[in-house]
């Protein structure tokens, strides 16, 4: 239904199919062509602990290797929720060189690459920190603090 909304109202190139769910874009990309996919990943540690650092990246490398089995078919975007946490020496969960390469692989597929903190996302430096890993764009719950820094770093 919302594929032929989208298409009826000549939006179909703004709606996106956001979820986890990665394995119903190809039927999302049938009902709209040229409607956008997001994939949402989360892992929600709760705290940047080693033993959480590597669930998390655990849980990200399954995935990937299920996408990569499909060859990220129909994934226009992929949204990494990270756990931020300023006061450790790697201020991210999943860890930073860990981003860093996802963020390639990623980059290398077409493959927009969004992030979304649910701590200190109303710290400033978060967003640098996190534009500075290569991130193409940010969803937060902070919106002025975020288009202040944007205002910064553009």
């Amino acid at each position: 239904m919302m594929a032929e909304m989208a298409i009826r109202f000549g939006v179909e190139e703004q709606v996106y199919y956001c979820s986890p769910r990665f394995q119903l874009i190809p039927r999302w990309k049938k009902a709209a062509p040229k409607g956008k996919s997001m994939v949402w990943l989360g892992t929600w540690p709760r705290d940047n602990s080693p033993e959480s650092i590597q669930r998390a990246e655990a849980f990200l490398d399954k995935t990937f290797e299920e996408m990569k089995v499909v060859n990220f078919d129909g994934i226009d975007q992929i949204q990494i929720h990270v756990r931020t946490d300023l006061s450790k020496p790697d201020p991210f969960c999943p860890s930073t060189p860990y981003l860093k390469r996802v963020i390639e692989m990623l980059h290398q597929r077409g493959i927009l690459v969004q992030t979304i903190t649910w701590t200190e996302g109303n710290n400033p430096a978060v967003y640098e920190k996190l534009w500075e890993l290569g991130f193409d764009s940010f969803a937060t719950d902070y919106p002025f603090v975020l288009f202040d820094v944007m205002k910064r770093l553009k």
